[in-house]
C-alpha cells in the first residue's frame, strides 16, 4: 500500500511538471537542495498554493517557477516501475520470471530508433513502421525472451504526436503479440520523463523502462534453466543531473556518470547471476556517423573506457549508428534500424540476436533489417544516371560531368523522386598544393596534420587511442559545421 501511494504521488508530481514547464532536453537542470521550490523569489504565499501542496500538487501560475528535484522524482518512479518491491530487494531472487529457453536466454538488442526523424526533410514514418514490424516479427520468429531498446527512442525530447502514437502502438503489439520481457532506456535525444511515462502501465515483473537517472538501480530479474539473469538498464544522463542525483561534485565526464550508475546497479545483482547492462554511451574505439549528436554539453571528453563494464556478461549499447563491437566481443552496438545520412550508405542495418549460455557467454547473430528505402550514393554522368532503373531510395548523385547540367536535380528526380543531393566530382576532389621543389602534392588529411603536430611537440608518436580520439573530435567538428 505504501509503495502504491508513493507511486501515485510520483505520477501526480510528474504530471504537474509536464503540464507546467516546457521540455528542453533529456534531463532538467538540477534544483536546489530543497525537494521542491515552487515560488519565484519574493512571490507571496497563497492559501490555494498551500492547499495544493498538501495534496501533492504544485501550481504553475504566471508568477510561479516550478523546479522539481529530478533525482527525487526518478527514484519514486523507479520504485513504481521496478520489477521488485522494496521489501523484495533484499532477496532479489524471489521475483525472477522465467523468460529462457532450453538452450539459454535469448535477447534481441536494438537501439537508436529516432522516431520522428526526417531524411533531408523527407518523412521516415513509413520506414520506421516497417522497421518496428520487423522487430516484432524477429521477436516472434526467434522465441526472444527479452527485447532491449538501448536509447534514442525518439529523435528529440518533444517528439511529434505521430511518433508518440507510433511507439505506443509498437509497445502494445509487443505486449499483446509476444511473451517477451522489455528493457528500455532513454538516450541523449530522449526526454527521460517521457520515457518514464511508458513504465506506468507496464508489467513490472517483465518490463524495465528507465528514463531519468536514479541513485538506485535494481535490475530486471529473469531466469532460465541455468539460473538468474539480471538486466540493469542505465538511462543516459548529463553530468549535472548525475552530480545532483549522486550528491557528488567529482562527476565531471560521461565516464564518471556511467561509473556511478554501474556501481549503483552492481549492488543489486544477485550472486551468481549473469549480468547484462543496457547503456547509451560512446565507448572508445567505436566508429561514428555524421548523424550522431555529441554526448557532452560544451566540449569535454565524451568517450568511456570499455573496462568500466567489467563484471558484465553482455553490454547492450546505443548511440553509435553502425553495428559494431567496442573493446570486447561482448560489448556491442546494435546500430540504428535506418540510415540517417549518406555516410551510412555502405552500412547494413541489423538487430543483434544474443543467446546467453549457462556460463554467461554471449553468442551473437545479426538479423538484417530490410528497409523500404535505402540511402544510396550514385556516381556517373548525368545522362547515364537518367537511364537507371527508377527507385524511391534516398539518392545522392555525384556527377562526373565537366560542365554544369541545366536543371540537373529536377531531371534526376523524374527517375529518383527522393533524390536529396547533387554534387560534382570536380568539387569534391582533394585540394592540391605545391611543395618547395614545385612538385604537386595532395593536401594532407586533417588527422595526419594533427598527428604530425602532436609528434613534433611531444617528440613521440601518437598512440592508437589518441588517434581515435582525434578522429572522433574532427568528426564532431565537421558535423557541427554542417548543421550551422
Amino acid at each position: 500500500m505504501l509503495a502504491l501511494r508513493a507511486g501515485l504521488g510520483a505520477i501526480a508530481q510528474l504530471g504537474e511538471r509536464l503540464n507546467g514547464i516546457q521540455e528542453v532536453g533529456g534531463s532538467i537542470p538540477p534544483s536546489s537542495t530543497n525537494r521542491f521550490r515552487s515560488r519565484a523569489k519574493g512571490a507571496p504565499r497563497r492559501q490555494a498554493d498551500r492547499q495544493s501542496r498538501s495534496r501533492g500538487l504544485w501550481p504553475c501560475g504566471a508568477n510561479t517557477l516550478l523546479q522539481l528535484d529530478h533525482c527525487y522524482i526518478s527514484r519514486r518512479l523507479a520504485a513504481l516501475a521496478s520489477p521488485m518491491g522494496r521489501a523484495d530487494r533484499a532477496k532479489p531472487g524471489l521475483r525472477c520470471v522465467n523468460q529462457g529457453t532450453r538452450d539459454g536466454m535469448k535477447l534481441l538488442h536494438t537501439s537508436d530508433l529516432h522516431l520522428g526523424r526526417q531524411f533531408n526533410g523527407i518523412s521516415l514514418e513509413e520506414d520506421h513502421e516497417a522497421a518496428l514490424s520487423q522487430i516484432i516479427d524477429a521477436v516472434k520468429a526467434h522465441n526472444v525472451g527479452v527485447l532491449i531498446v538501448a536509447g534514442d527512442v525518439f529523435d528529440r525530447p518533444s517528439p511529434a504526436q505521430s511518433a508518440v502514437r507510433q511507439f505506443n502502438a509498437f509497445l502494445r503489439r509487443i505486449e499483446s503479440e509476444t511473451a517477451a520481457a522489455v528493457a528500455m532506456i532513454a538516450g541523449n535525444h530522449d526526454s527521460g520523463d517521457r520515457i518514464d511515462l511508458s513504465a506506468i502501465t507496464a508489467d513490472r515483473s517483465r518490463w524495465l523502462i528507465r528514463g531519468a537517472i536514479s541513485a538506485e538501480e535494481p535490475p530486471l530479474l529473469l531466469k532460465d534453466e541455468h539460473g538468474a539473469v539480471a538486466i540493469s538498464a542505465l538511462p543516459f544522463a548529463y553530468e549535472y543531473a548525475a552530480r545532483e542525483c549522486f550528491a557528488s561534485e567529482a562527476i565531471e565526464t560521461p565516464e564518471d556518470v556511467l561509473i556511478a550508475q554501474i556501481e549503483a546497479a552492481r549492488a543489486y545483482v544477485p550472486e551468481g547471476a549473469r549480468w547484462i547492462i543496457v547503456a547509451h554511451a560512446f565507448v572508445a574505439g567505436g566508429s561514428v556517423s555524421d548523424s550522431e549528436r555529441s554526448l557532452t554539453r560544451v566540449g569535454g571528453i565524451e568517450t568511456v573506457r570499455p573496462s568500466i563494464f567489467d563484471g558484465a556478461h553482455y553490454v547492450a549499447l546505443g548511440h553509435l549508428h553502425r553495428s559494431q563491437t567496442a573493446g570486447a566481443d561482448h560489448i556491442r552496438y546494435s546500430g540504428s534500424p535506418l540510415a540517417f545520412g549518406f555516410d551510412e550508405a555502405d552500412s547494413e542495418k541489423s538487430m543483434s540476436l544474443i543467446e546467453i549460455d549457462a556460463a554467461g557467454q554471449a553468442a551473437v547473430e545479426t538479423l538484417p533489417f530490410k528497409p523500404i528505402r535505402r540511402a544510396r550514393v550514385l556516381r556517373g554522368a548525368h545522362a547515364d544516371l537518367l537511364l537507371s532503373d527508377p527507385s524511391t531510395d534516398f539518392v545522392k548523385a555525384t556527377l562526373t560531368d565537366d560542365a554544369p547540367v541545366i536543371d540537373g536535380m529536377k531531371r534526376l528526380r523524374e527517375v529518383f523522386p527522393n533524390a536529396c543531393e547533387l554534387v560534382y566530382e570536380r568539387d569534391e576532389r582533394p585540394l592540391e598544393i605545391k611543395s618547395v621543389d614545385g612538385s604537386m602534392l595532395a593536401a594532407a588529411e586533417p588527422t595526419e596534420v594533427v598527428r604530425s603536430f602532436l609528434t613534433d611537440v611531444s617528440g613521440e608518436e601518437t598512440s592508437d587511442a589518441e588517434q581515435e580520439a582525434v578522429a572522433a573530435s574532427l568528426a564532431r567538428l565537421r558535423l557541427k559545421e554542417d548543421t550551422e
